[in-house]
């Protein structure tokens, strides 16, 4: 079974290892990924590192807060945002933005290691909580395993010290009596 395609590239993700009898014209591979997915594959430069998005500038970016900006660039030495950051980013902002009776709706990115999925989650939550007056619990982002836990923490710390404010990990390395009053430390003090 074969469906022909036009064939204007030479990715290839599987083989078609089922059709022993090709013909002269190309198939379409029976296991691909979809074109949402596939199209990831054009942003890696020969040295297999990701291209960033270089339409527009950090600094041009109107719907980040100024100093958000500027910490990106002057902190994180960031320019422009990655591909994931860029499609991500203004959505989640938006969403927040549009104040809808309908709750939001979950997104799941897809994308590989080092294409910016944290800063593409972080940013928009930092962004839409700072301007709150009451201090309490705002944010718990929950994940798999400690080692990134701790990578996450230290981005949203970065971010977050600068913007005043206060974050914590809790990643089982101390008993959860401890880790309940670093909680409650955290919201005392604000």
């Amino acid at each position: 079974m074969s469906i022909e395609e036009k064939h204007d590239e030479d990715f290839t993700i599987f083989p078609n290892i089922l059709d022993e009898n090709s013909s002269s014209k190309k198939k379409k591979d029976l296991y691909r990924l979809p074109e949402w997915m596939s199209s990831l594959a054009k942003r890696f430069d020969s040295s297999g590192q990701l291209q960033t998005d270089k339409t527009i500038p950090i600094n041009q970016i109107d719907y980040l807060d100024e100093d958000i900006r500027s910490i990106l660039i002057n902190d994180l030495s960031i320019q422009y945002l990655f591909p994931v950051q860029s499609q991500v980013i203004p959505y989640l902002i938006q969403q927040n933005q549009s104040h809808s009776s309908i709750p939001l709706a979950d997104i799941c990115v897809s994308s590989p290691t080092g294409s910016g999925k944290t800063l593409a989650y972080v940013i928009p939550l930092l962004q839409c909580i700072r301007h709150r007056v009451i201090r309490a619990i705002r944010i718990i982002i929950l994940l798999p395993v400690q080692d990134l836990a701790e990578q996450v923490y230290h981005v949203v710390n970065q971010i977050g010290n600068k913007l005043q404010l206060k974050t914590a990990l809790l990643a089982g390395q101390q008993s959860f009596e401890d880790e309940q009053k670093i909680l409650v430390k955290q919201q005392l003090n604000g």
